[in-house]
This record gives structure tokens, sequence and C-alpha cells, in this order.
């Protein structure tokens, strides 16, 4: 009886024990199936993430020299977006800032009553200033006017000098001249030492400078001022020069004016050399 007992016993653990195995080899493996996808997603997402990241290390690592100053803009993760504001941060920084006038004398439009220079040179550019010849020889001191006739207005008759030019425009934009005539200059506000004198008397606000090279890396210029050239007055036979300044930014060497040549759009220079520049700059109204 006690083998037929244990018998039974051996034969009772093999089911249970092949039942075991049957399950193991059912659901184990299922279960294993279902999670299978889940773990595969989080190993994709990871390699994504971190592609994303290696991508953002190597983008702030080409843009951080440009835009090491140009604050993040919370929220922003397109990297089209990004680009852009480099872009502009960029394009900023080469343009000038604003005009902000603040020497203690008046500046130079102000002080002539004249508004809307620059406006004025930009709309009456080809078809009124440029070209028109230049009017040589001192004779025309005695009718000063006469250096104040640009093609736009006189058409073949139209003749400037470097000063009737400078005077044309603050006239045209409302400049009341006579201060500078008032300064007993012969040619009086055709002749650039008459706005020089406004500069040595206090009257107006001014900048000066030794070269060109000073000037340009001052920061100091913008479109519109004007420049007033002084040569070595101990050479003989030298002469002065005025003009604007119409450089797109403080660095631009761009210098509107007239000589020799005619009224043109040239580079700083003149016929002698400069001994120093003085710069009166403009409200900018």
């Amino acid at each position: 009886m006690k083998d037929l007992y244990m018998k039974y016993l051996i034969m009772a653990a093999a089911a249970l024990l092949v039942v075991t195995i049957v399950i193991l080899g059912v659901f184990v493996p299922a279960e294993k199936k279902k999670m299978q996808p889940a773990v595969e997603q989080g190993a994709t997402q990871t390699t994504e993430q971190v592609s994303q990241n290696t991508g953002a290390s190597t983008e702030a690592a080409t843009v951080s020299p440009v835009t090491a100053s140009t604050t993040a803009v919370p929220g922003t993760t397109d990297s089209t977006a990004s680009t852009e504001q480099v872009t502009e941060s960029t394009e900023a920084k080469v343009q000038d800032p604003e005009r902000v006038y603040d020497l203690s004398a008046p500046a130079l439009d102000e002080y002539l009553g004249a508004t809307g220079v620059v406006k004025w040179l930009e709309d009456h550019c080809n078809d009124y200033y440029l070209k028109t010849e230049f009017l040589i020889g001192s004779y025309a001191f005695d009718e000063p006017e006469k250096l104040l006739r640009p093609y736009g207005e006189y058409g073949d008759e139209g003749r400037m000098n470097c000063t009737g030019f400078v005077s044309h425009v603050m006239k045209s934009c409302g400049a009341d001249l006579s201060p500078l005539t008032s300064q007993g200059q012969w040619g009086g506000y055709a002749n650039a030492v008459s706005y020089w004198k406004l500069a040595s008397a206090g009257d107006v606000g001014y900048y000066t400078f030794d070269s060109v090279e000073d000037l340009l890396a001052s920061g100091k210029a913008r479109k519109g001022d004007v420049l007033y050239l002084e040569p070595d007055w101990s050479v003989a036979n030298t002469d002065c020069h005025i003009g604007f300044f119409w450089g797109d930014n403080s660095a631009d060497n761009k210098f509107w004016n007239s000589d020799l040549r005619g009224n043109a759009i040239t580079e700083i220079t003149m016929i002698d050399p400069i001994q120093k520049i003085y710069l009166f700059p403009l409200s900018g109204k």
C-alpha cells in the first residue's frame, strides 16, 4: 500500500512539473513579447534624444561666437527661428544705433533751422545734385548765389562749389544762411571757412579727428553729417573742403561732395593733405 501511495505521489509531482513547464512556456514568452516594443521604443527615444542633443550642441558651438551676447528666447525650439534670430542679431550689430545728439552746443541743422536734411538728399540724388559741374574761380564769391545752382534746378546752367552744395541743401531744408554770411568770410555761405567759424565760435557742436581712419573708427559719423576738411594753411595755395558723410554705417567711407570732378559720392578725399576733420553731427530731425 505504501509503495502504491508513493507511486501516485511521484506521478502527481511529475504531472505538476509538466503543467508548470507548459505554463511557463506559454505565458512568459507572451509577457516578454508584450514588453519588447516598449523597451525598443524607449531605446529609440533615447537614441533620438541623444541625436537631438548632439545636434543642439553642434549648433550652439557654431552659433555661440556670433550670439555670445544674445539672450536666448524662452521656449524656442525651432532651429529655423533660431537661425533667423542669429541673422537679425548679426545684422543689428552691423547697423549703427539711432542718433543720440549729446553735445552741449546746438546741432548744425538746428542752429540754421534746417529739417529733414537726409531725406532731402535721398529724394534729390540722381535727378538733382549728382554730376553738377564744379564752378572754378574765387571770383564767384562776389556773387555766392551762383555757387548754389544744381542741375535739378538750373539745368545746363547748373554749377556748384563744395560749400554751395552744402548750403543749397541746408537752404532747401529751411535753413537761414545769414549766420554764415555774418561771419564776415569772403563768399559768406559759399565759403566752407564760414562753417568752420561757427565751430570755432562755439555756436554749433562738433567733433574733430586727425585722420579719416580716426573718423571712421570713432563710430560718431551718421549719414547726412557735415564734414569740414581742414588743410595745412601754411602751405601755399591750399584750400579746405566740405561735404556730407554718406556712409551706410559709421565706418563706411562715403562722402557726398562737389570738387573738380563735379558733384559725386566718393571716398573722403581732398586735393590737399587733410590736417584735421571737423564732424558736424546733425540732430537727425
